[in-house]
């Protein structure tokens, strides 16, 4: 009977943590962090079918300004992306900024343009 309620609980285990670790995978593939939910400033940012890289330890640029920048959309977790237009002759900007209540953070184009 003893292996019965081992069963019982090695089966509600698992239940219980499919479901999280599913999770955690999801969130990996959309921002790049394993975590439950998306960061504001994650270490990975989507934007004009470009990926941007924020670092898995990003920090807010003392100084930043917005100036010149529009918004563009949102992140995972909510921050605001700003980008300039691209230059002239250009397809793609090479650093979007990303706004939160902590400061203004900077992420720059992976791959190249």
């Amino acid at each position: 009977m003893a292996w019965v309620a081992a069963a019982v609980v090695c089966i509600a285990l698992l239940v219980a943590l499919v479901p999280v670790g599913v999770r955690l995978y999801e969130v990996h593939q959309l921002a790049w962090d394993w975590t439950l939910t998306p960061k504001e400033v994650p270490s990975n940012v989507q934007y004009d079918d470009r990926e941007f890289n924020c670092g898995q330890d990003a920090r807010p640029r003392p100084g930043r300004t917005l100036d010149g920048l529009t918004v563009r959309g949102k992140t995972a977790g909510g921050g605001d992306i700003y980008a300039a237009e691209p230059p002239p002759g250009e397809s793609v900007v090479t650093s979007v900024s990303i706004r939160t209540a902590e400061g203004v953070f900077t992420c720059d184009l992976m791959g190249g343009p």
